[in-house]
């Protein structure tokens, strides 16, 4: 089986400096890209979800590829089986699944319809590369397309939007069976979007009660919704998290704390424009897209809490649910003006994640290649 090396890390950490080069025009006023700017930032976005050397899961996937290939036995869903058994090759499945993501991802951005390349870029600076790690991008993009029809209606046929929308956030969980997750969190934002302010906090206050209630119900049943391999640069996730190596353990504690905590403080950020009552500023569907990002973070806190059935693991793989729908709440906050030091806390931490994933894959390839 493949693995790390050192070209190969240090191919991604360039792609993803070339991605943010192409990119960061947006994060400066007017906010905008270019039009060949955009073509090729998504183009280079694409790249980098094809060939995600960084992340142990696109060897485990590819190893996957193959069994199916083989007429073997796999876990993958069975669309995942029927793309591959004509997909002549790995990178054209990988194509098809991460260029369909893609691309429902942006046209759910581009009907946010405030600051398209702002999301653009503060999902190619600080998530794209969690977005390349799994083939459960693809359910997270469908969901939030889905959220963009019911919240963004046709003004004629208003009845049939919110059907069709609903329809196509369960039609997710024929894409990856953790997309339960992002299903109930998506409705869940219905009961948010009118009176939030209270909902919200009252929400808020219950969390410990609700995050370890959430723990017991979820916990058994994602259980086998996500693969309990969690590939990593170097094997399972509960091996690299462990600590049976020292500098392995303490490089995965770091890896984590730089990708949970910038979560943790945007549900801060959120919390406190609700108290101040300024989310209302928002459009319906960002904040939508807002209060989906923390319900989903609430049921992160409640399967940390480790309450049986490998919790912790999966709740790094529900974290990512949260990111894509991230970008667009940071986009608000800089639309609107929010962009304070909690903002910027937010914005630096997530770019170092990015960076200390990326130098560390790099590193582990340099210790295998020579």
């Amino acid at each position: 089986m493949e693995e790390i090396t050192f070209l190969k890390g240090l191919t991604c950490l360039l792609l993803w400096g070339l991605v943010y080069l192409v990119i960061c025009p947006a994060s400066r006023f007017p906010y905008r890209l270019s039009k060949p700017g955009r073509v090729l930032g998504f183009i280079l976005i694409l790249l980098f979800c094809l060939y995600p050397y960084w992340g142990g899961d696109y060897f485990h996937s590819m190893h996957s590829f193959e069994d199916i290939k083989a007429g073997e036995y796999n876990h993958f869903e069975d669309i995942y089986g029927w793309i591959i058994s004509w997909a002549p090759s790995y990178t054209l499945f990988r194509f098809i699944v991460w260029g369909t993501a893609l691309s429902i991802l942006f046209i759910a951005y581009k009907r946010v319809g405030n600051n398209f390349d702002l999301s653009l870029f503060y999902f190619g600076a600080l998530y794209m590369q969690r977005f390349s790690y799994a083939r459960a991008s693809l359910a997270m993009a469908i969901i939030l397309f889905g959220m963009t029809i019911i919240y963004k209606p046709l003004k004629k046929h208003k009845f049939l939007s919110y059907f069709l929308g609903a329809l196509v956030i369960c039609c997710s969980e024929f894409f990856h069976r953790s997309a339960l997750v992002g299903i109930l969190s998506a409705f869940g934002t219905l009961a948010l979007i009118k009176n939030s302010r209270k909902k919200i906090l009252l929400l808020f206050v219950f969390v410990p009660f609700s995050a370890t209630l959430v723990a017991y119900m979820l916990g058994n049943m994602l259980d086998m919704s996500f693969e309990a391999i969690d590939a990593s640069i170097d094997g399972k996730l509960e091996r690299y998290t462990s600590g049976e190596s020292g500098e392995r353990g303490i490089a995965s504690r770091i890896s984590i704390f730089l990708q949970n905590i910038p979560m943790y403080l945007s549900v801060l950020a959120f919390l406190i424009l609700t108290i101040k009552n300024k989310i209302e500023k928002f459009t319906m569907i960002e904040r939508s897209f807002a209060y989906y990002m923390f319900i989903i973070m609430l049921i992160v806190i409640g399967l940390s809490m480790d309450t049986g059935y490998n919790t912790v693991v999966i709740a790094q793989r529900v974290l990512f649910f949260a990111m894509p729908a991230n970008a667009v709440f940071l986009m608000s906050m800089k639309t609107y003006k929010n962009d304070n030091r909690l903002f910027y806390v937010i914005y630096y931490m997530a770019l170092a994640s990015c960076i200390y994933a990326l130098m560390y894959a790099t590193y582990m390839g340099y210790n295998r290649s020579f």
